[in-house]
């Protein structure tokens, strides 16, 4: 990373929203005025939402208006990332007074790669193991519970990236107990579709 993007909070939120969607691809994707508009029919909000990554120049309710059309084209219905950065200062209470109500808080964190420590020693009869993007995603969302459909979906928008990646599952001779991926992107690793189900949490 470079001294400027340290020292420039703002590009720096850039910088990372550009890589978290480049490794989030969507499989449907529309540029107007600083916007990107995404849509997957998956369940994924980073890849089936609007995120504002520069200054607007049109008029936010005309904006807005054409986002709501866009994804009314493609049947799905239409979420708005709010970036504090990054987001015209105008465009929460313009979502309020049309309606729209807050859903989730999404958490972006970063460390230094150095400040990892080497895997610890597994459980007896547990073991790690790199899958394929298919087969690992099958296992995910068999362990959620969703949809063969959104299931065939979500491997299709996964197998857009054509970067490096790695997908690992720890498992036992009861199946899997976790998984996830990480991708490499700009010098950067995300971390991604960590799931634990509920009856393996809390064991280390």
């Amino acid at each position: 990373m470079s001294q400027a993007t340290a020292s420039d909070p703002t590009r720096l939120i850039r910088h990372l929203e550009e890589l978290t969607l480049n490794t989030a691809p969507a499989i449907h994707q529309h540029l107007y005025d600083g916007w990107v508009l995404r849509a997957s029919g998956t369940a994924t909000h980073r890849s089936n939402s609007v995120t504002a990554l520069h200054e607007s120049t049109l008029p936010l309710d005309q904006k807005v208006a054409y986002s709501e059309s866009w994804y009314r084209l493609h049947q799905q219905p239409i979420i708005f990332r709010v970036n504090d950065a990054l987001s015209p200062l105008a465009l929460d209470d313009l979502l309020q007074a049309r309606g729209y109500s807050k859903a989730a808080e999404t958490v972006v964190m970063t460390a230094d790669s150095r400040l990892f420590s080497a895997l610890a020693d597994l459980p007896l009869g547990v073991k790690l193991v790199e899958r394929d993007l298919a087969d690992s995603l099958a296992d995910l969302h068999h362990m959620k519970g969703t949809s063969l459909q959104i299931m065939a979906q979500e491997i299709k928008r996964q197998a857009l990236w054509r970067g490096p990646q790695t997908v690992l599952n720890l498992r036992s001779i009861n199946g899997v107990l976790c998984s996830g991926m990480a991708r490499l992107d700009g010098g950067h690793l995300g971390v991604f579709d960590i799931y634990t189900p509920e009856n393996q949490r809390g064991k280390g």
